[in-house]
């Protein structure tokens, strides 16, 4: 699968990355442990063929405990926000009610 983009935690003990390793155009998200070499899918279990998940720049909260990424996991062509834990154990939604559109288009990390 390709790699699509890549982010490591503030404490560098993981590489979040999005990537479609497991099934051809459906792009997830995965943390890896560059000492160990193992790797997890932490992106929902619900994304499909054509579905996109895509890590924002610093997307690790500062305690290193969670990615932020934007996907159209629960509408196509529809993005929102989800936060999940990079032990992969959670997915939420963190943007509001899409009511439209193309959903989120960006997003900063403080």
């Amino acid at each position: 699968g390709d790699v699509i983009e890549q982010v490591w935690a503030p404490n560098s003990k993981l590489l979040g990355y999005s990537a479609d390793a497991q099934s051809d155009e459906v792009i997830e998200i995965f943390t890896t442990n560059p000492v160990t070499g193992s790797t997890l899918k932490v992106s929902s279990p619900g994304l499909t063929a054509g579905s996109d998940a895509v890590l924002f720049v610093g997307g690790f909260n500062k305690k290193n405990t969670h990615l932020i990424y934007r996907a159209d996991q629960e509408v196509d062509d529809r993005f929102e926000l989800f936060a999940t834990l990079v032990s992969g154990a959670a997915d939420v939604k963190i943007s509001g009610p899409a009511s439209g559109g193309f959903g989120v288009a960006s997003a900063e990390l403080r």
